[in-house]
């Protein structure tokens, strides 16, 4: 069996940071332009997130000479909780939580075990920056980077590109993801996200996209319910994820 595809994260060149340098300055620059004015922020804002999410992959059998010989479906179950902290122009998000998996014999699990991340960004009125990590135990455990960018403002309809987000369901959601999100700050009211993503489970010939919904819909004051879904085709079966659980605003 080929292995999964597994993102290994360049490393940059040493003459090119020299081109990096003009990006902070860019990005501060694009924060001031003249933009829809939207309520005060100021003061640190906490947010607890708790979730429970199943999701179903497929597993894929090659012989020696890389054709596929067949699939088997791959069930996971991803618990966790996530917290967020944010003050005027800053944020950090972290998330803790495990990932029990299903896998066919005689294959050991790939992913079974704790997962965590911790995101820091910056999020101005019309861009959004981030940089951290996320870890994820078993077989095939790892430690990558994970990253963040926004373009447009928090609070209205935005672009957003993000790998590995912190999440309290990680097993059950897209690793990579890049589509629109709406009211993703701390006005309250319903929050969503509607894009692509891929991962887990993807193949290196393979990328095989899933459509990915997230959406927090408030119930009480400072309560919100929280659904997550990602849906897509693979080569046998449709590979999708699915999570709920329950946001709570301590601001």
């Amino acid at each position: 069996m080929l292995p999964l595809n597994r993102f290994a994260p360049r490393s940059p060149r040493a003459s090119t940071g020299h081109r990096l340098l003009p990006v902070p300055m860019l990005i501060l620059a694009l924060d001031t332009l003249p933009g829809t004015i939207v309520p005060d922020s100021s003061g640190t804002r906490v947010r607890i997130a708790l979730g429970f999410g199943d999701a179903q992959y497929e597993e894929k059998f090659f012989d020696c000479d890389g054709n596929l010989e067949r699939t088997e479906p791959v069930d996971i179950q991803s618990m966790g909780a996530r917290l967020d902290i944010a003050g005027d122009k800053l944020r950090a998000s972290a998330c803790v939580g495990r990932i029990e998996s299903d896998v066919p014999d005689p294959d050991p699990p790939e992913y079974d075990g704790m997962f965590g991340g911790l995101l820091l960004a910056y999020e101005g009125r019309r861009v959004g920056l981030g940089a951290g990590f996320a870890s994820v135990g078993g077989q095939d455990g790892f430690t990558w980077p994970s990253a963040y960018l926004r373009s447009g403002p928090l609070e209205d309809a935005h672009f957003r590109l993000e790998l590995l987000p912190p999440s309290e369901i990680l097993g059950s959601a897209a690793w990579l993801r890049a589509g629109v999100g709406w009211n993703q700050g701390w006005m309250g009211g319903t929050r969503g996200f509607l894009g692509i993503g891929v991962m887990p489970y993807t193949y290196v010939d393979q990328l095989e996209p899933r459509l990915v919904g997230e959406f927090d819909l408030p119930v009480l004051r400072r309560i919100d319910l929280l659904f997550r879904g990602q849906i897509g085709l693979g080569e046998d079966r449709t590979q999708w994820g699915a999570g709920a659980g329950v946001g709570i605003r301590l601001d």
